[in-house]
């Protein structure tokens, strides 16, 4: 069940309002007035509506050729301009639905005034989710509409926006709408006076029944509807409804719930985000590291088959090895797997001592002879420990010549004597 409470300003005092509950649209129980304080207990748990005076707020239309509420808001200052006395800078314009003549619905209001408004309710602890003025709450007719309520009017053209004024100007309003026929008009031909919606409370229309009297008589046809004892209660029908025009956009739309319930965790998911970036820093460094390390084996791999088998790319290294192995080693049990092994154990050993270059490799009797260019002595030794830590193959030294800058050296891997 969708419920709103639909809270009412007065234009004369500062604490006081009038409100409503509605339920899925219709108005509940009877209008309350009470101070705003008082009425924020009552909006505990439901949405809020708050109408404005409508004196205060100018309801007009525009052209504006660009779609979006967002270009649309920015366009509308410029296109009314020229219609408008007071500098647009000092005002807050709001946008609506466009009509059946593409003209965008626009609400302006000084910037002081809403201000003043949000800071009143903000003070009680009431946040509304919409703001609008209550002339633009008036319900919607094929005709004109007109609610009466004291010495107050509003009134709702179809061709133009509503406005509010006092009973004594009713009647010059609907002839200049054109609502109803002029009154010094002597012509029986009612073809251009339109249907009128009344809508009064019982004592609103008995002091006004002259007038109702004469606008029946100059209408096409009158249709008089109860306010329901209080004029909130039809206005916040309409004020309730989803297009309604509510001043509170752009600057002052209304935070969401979402909003709300992010502050608290902003400072922790801000952590949270750092942590993250540092962890994926931390692990793309080892992703690099690992890549280069797996490169330094493809590199110390491919030097070795292509000296020993002649291996030309490693996409088909096994195929290529099987060749030459089946060329070299012919059926001799193990030997391949041996070979295989030799292999392992020396591209292992080579990629953790750079600058060791293998100038000759050759396999015979399950023994892999090689002659290897290292830097130093140093180096050669290491070559020899890390063979021997596979555990599993014996390098012997045949021969070192040292030279300028480096050493040669022939050396000899076979399996150790049992």
């Amino acid at each position: 069940m969708s419920a709103t409470l639909a809270i009412r300003l007065s234009a004369h005092a500062e604490d006081a309002a009038e409100s409503v509950l509605v339920l899925d649209g219709a108005p509940e129980a009877a209008v309350e007035i009470d101070t705003l304080a008082n009425l924020a207990r009552r909006a505990d748990g439901h949405k809020l509506c708050v109408l404005v005076p409508g004196a205060d707020v100018l309801l007009t239309r525009a052209r504006v050729p660009m779609r979006g509420s967002a270009r649309i808001l920015q366009a509308v200052p410029y296109a009314l301009e020229e219609q408008i006395a007071a500098d647009v800078n000092d005002l807050h314009f709001a946008v609506g639905k466009r009509d059946a003549e593409g003209r965008v619905a626009v609400a302006a209001v000084a910037r002081a005034r809403i201000e003043d408004w949000l800071a009143r309710l903000a003070a009680a602890g009431l946040r509304p989710q919409s703001l609008l003025a209550d002339t633009a709450a008036l319900p919607q007719a094929d005709g004109a509409v007109v609610l009466l309520e004291g010495e107050r009017a509003y009134v709702r053209c179809p061709d133009s926006t509503p406005l509010e004024c006092s009973v004594d100007e009713l009647e010059q309003v609907l002839d200049v709408a054109g609502v109803v026929i002029e009154a010094e008009s002597e012509s029986t031909d009612e073809e251009n006076a339109r249907s009128l919606v009344v809508y009064a409370s019982d004592e609103d229309r008995e002091r006004h029944a002259d007038l109702i009297e004469r606008l029946g008589a100059r209408a096409e046809r009158v249709e008089l509807r109860s306010t329901m004892g209080h004029a909130l209660r039809v206005l916040a029908t309409e004020a309730v409804k989803p297009d309604a025009l509510n001043l509170l956009q752009g600057v002052y739309a209304p935070r969401t719930a979402i909003d709300t319930l992010w502050k608290p965790w902003r400072t922790a998911a801000m952590l949270l985000a750092a942590f993250l970036v540092a962890t994926l820093g931390v692990q793309s460094v080892r992703l690099i590291q690992l890549s280069a390390r797996e490169r330094q084996l493809d590199a110390a791999a491919f030097d070795i088959l292509s000296k020993s088998c002649g291996v030309r790319s490693l996409a088909d290294a096994r195929a290529q090895m099987q060749r030459c192995m089946d060329d070299r080693l012919g059926n001799a049990t193990g030997g391949e797997d041996l070979f295989l092994e030799m292999l392992g154990t020396l591209a292992a050993a080579l990629a953790e001592t750079p600058g060791t270059q293998i100038t000759h490799m050759s396999y015979r009797n399950r023994v892999l002879d090689l002659k290897l260019t290292v830097p130093d002595i140093d180096t050669l030794e290491r070559i020899k420990s890390l063979v021997a830590d596979r555990g599993a193959l014996q390098m012997d030294i045949a021969q070192t010549n040292p030279g300028e800058g480096k050493v040669e050296s022939q050396i000899e891997l076979k399996k150790p004597s049992a």
